[in-house]
């Protein structure tokens, strides 16, 4: 009987150690979690805006590559022949300039375009009517001699509807005082595609704009994006904390994406290292 009771009790005492150890470890854990986890939501957080910003200065850098590009051609000497040749009547030499330019495949162009007076004069016979939009973008109609340019239009308009081209243009005077808009149509797919592999590791979603104009490209989730972005028109970098967090980075070149992290879905660290783009110089 002594010997049943003493194994009772030693059951027991080893029952109540373990509960205590477990209980232990489980406060240990909840204390580990509700001390780390703030650190490394802040991480994740600072890590997003680190990738924002960086990002923000790839895509000037891109632009201001095509931008110049575009810019260049409008002065060289076989634009200015073919304007003059166009002047006379003979558009041939203009077309053929302008389907040279598409065959530069380092830069991408997927079509050229000239505006004289009320006609668009193609490269590409292939173009269809998204490009023709792309081409007549309220930036593109803006271009004049008091508005040279260059401009650019947006990747994905606010209707979502999608497109893989993006518009650069400039203006041009031709030797006889005639008012041209030169436009170059490239290929974006590369640069969306970057600009998706490189948010999608610390955004749900986000939008891309400049401080004076609309949206330039969204992707994902990207909640009120747009909306926070319009709306909080402040420089630097900061954190909103509105139903998620909604992540403003800006570089000096004025453009700001807004990331959106899910409420949800809890920012993770995801220790990737983010490569400089190919392709542009």
């Amino acid at each position: 009987m002594i010997r049943y009771i003493k194994s009772k009790i030693s059951r027991k005492m080893l029952a109540g150690l373990l509960l205590a150890q477990v209980i232990g470890l489980a406060l240990v854990v909840l204390v580990t979690l509700l001390v780390s986890r703030p650190r490394l939501e802040q991480e994740a957080l600072s890590e997003a805006m680190e990738t924002g910003e960086y990002l923000a200065g790839q895509i000037d850098a891109e632009l201001d590559s095509m931008c110049r590009y575009t810019e260049s051609l409008s002065g060289t000497l076989e634009m200015k022949n073919a304007l003059y040749q166009h002047e006379e009547g003979d558009s041939s030499g203009l077309v053929a300039y302008l389907t040279s330019l598409t065959e530069l495949s380092y830069f991408n162009i997927r079509a050229a375009a000239v505006k004289d007076g009320e006609a668009w004069v193609y490269s590409d016979t292939a173009l269809g009517s998204q490009d023709s939009r792309y081409l007549d973008a309220p930036s593109m109609q803006a271009l004049s001699y008091d508005t040279p340019g260059p401009l650019f239009t947006t990747i994905y308009p606010h209707d979502g509807t999608e497109n893989d081209s993006l518009a650069v243009g400039v203006s041009i005077r031709s030797d006889g005082g005639r008012d041209y808009r030169l436009v170059l149509l490239f290929d974006a797919t590369a640069l969306m595609e970057r600009i998706d592999q490189t948010l999608s590791y610390s955004y749900t979603g986000f939008e891309i704009g400049k401080i004076d104009s609309g949206g330039f490209y969204q992707g994902g989730d990207s909640g009120q994006s747009h909306t926070v972005l319009a709306e909080n028109t402040q420089s630097g970098n900061y954190v909103l904390k509105q139903n998620g967090y909604y992540i403003i980075t800006q570089t000096s070149y004025s453009w700001r994406i807004c990331g959106y992290i899910s409420a949800a879905d809890p920012p993770q660290i995801s220790r990737i290292c983010i490569c400089p783009p190919s392709g542009w110089p």
